[in-house]
């Protein structure tokens, strides 16, 4: 019992209540191939002892659906098997946001300095994929476990079991359905967790969203603390941010309904992502396109609210042969060693896309 409760204290599920208070009390419908994952996935857990090491791996600079599901599957290992996995990243936590859901809500992270992957029985990869280089999965090596929803591309898995569901919102949402089907108890922050991943990776459920995203989405909202996820949403800012603020402001240029802009030296890789979510709130735009520096790798993003883009093939395309990219039809972003050439190619592979010239824009502030 000792060993138990130093487990479920670490890991966010809570042993002494009761299944149904966990917040996931609705009834779920699966289709065969759903209810075929979750027995591969009891089959295996059933081989893993307290005394396996095990490591869940998340992307590179990891945002809060990546944090979410690695904690997420953390308190399964913990529940189901009595073991402790380490959630592993690689990168930094940039965003404010982020920094305080790893503070308050207890997410025990540690980053892939401080360990050696040779060292675990089992990795596991979550809001990734194995083979993509937007991680630092080592190469060649089977990974036990996979759970993404990101499009897998010519990528060829290599792991015991995958759950790789494209049509599904958040990875957070498919490992917050485990804990339902394994009827475990959550605890409060986990529960909050999950809800923010599920949160922001959907948009509040307006983007990229499924039946099951939102089905998870209402039933975890009455285990949440409120006031920690209001804390996690409005974070202190340094005055850093309002430099790269101010930068991507002045840099804004607009055509039409497009909006690019540039940030410039940013003081975390996140800063793009944060502007391009930023700037789509304008009146009148419906694209935007943020890039800034972070050390020597330039990082973008991109965001629209119209249908049929899909955004992510686009990021992909810009960075053909120069960098790694990714996303959704809505939100996508990526990354390249930062070179004047890398950024004329990038910018004019995302101008030619959408047949305008760079000409053609006029400065958002003047």
């Amino acid at each position: 019992m000792g060993r138990d409760l130093s487990v479920s204290r670490q890991c966010g599920f809570a042993p002494h209540q009761q299944a149904k208070q966990s917040g996931l009390s609705l009834i779920f419908m699966y289709n065969e191939r759903t209810m075929k994952q979750i027995d591969k996935l009891k089959k295996l857990l059933a081989g893993i002892s307290d005394k396996d090491s095990i490591c869940i791996l998340m992307h590179n600079n990891p945002d809060p659906d990546a944090l979410a599901a690695a904690y997420g599957l953390q308190a399964l290992f913990a529940y189901q098997c009595k073991a402790v996995a380490d959630i592993i990243f690689n990168g930094i936590i940039g965003r404010m946001n982020n920094r305080q859901m790893v503070k308050l809500l207890e997410i025990p992270i540690r980053h892939l300095s401080t360990v050696n992957l040779n060292d675990y029985r089992h990795i596991c990869l979550v809001d990734s994929q194995s083979g993509m280089r937007n991680n630092s999965f080592p190469t060649g090596h089977p990974a036990f476990i996979v759970v993404d929803h990101h499009p897998a591309g010519d990528n060829k898995f290599q792991c015991e079991f995958l759950d790789h569901r494209m049509n599904t919102g958040s990875t957070s949402t498919i490992i917050a359905s485990y804990l339902k089907e394994f009827n475990i108890p959550l605890s409060r922050k986990l529960a909050t967790a999950l809800f923010y991943g599920i949160k922001t990776d959907t948009d509040g459920l307006a983007r990229d969203s499924s039946e099951k995203d939102r089905q998870l989405f209402f039933s975890l909202y009455p285990e949440i603390q409120p006031e920690l996820l209001s804390q996690i949403e409005n974070p202190d800012l340094p005055k850093k941010y309002y430099h790269d603020v101010g930068d991507a402001v002045l840099s804004g240029q607009v055509y039409e309904h497009i909006l690019v802009a540039d940030t410039d030296q940013t003081f975390n890789p996140d800063m793009p992502a944060e502007m391009a979510d930023f700037f789509l709130r304008m009146e009148g735009v419906k694209i935007v396109l943020v890039h800034g520096q972070y050390k020597n790798t330039l990082h973008f993003s991109l965001r629209t609210s119209m249908d049929g883009i899909r955004l992510g093939g686009l990021a992909i395309l810009m960075v053909e042969g120069i960098g790694t990219a990714g996303g959704h039809s809505r939100a996508a972003g990526g990354q390249i060693p930062y070179t004047s050439e890398n950024l004329r190619i990038m910018l004019e592979r995302f101008y030619h896309f959408f047949a305008v010239e760079p000409g053609q824009f006029q400065p958002l502030y003047s």
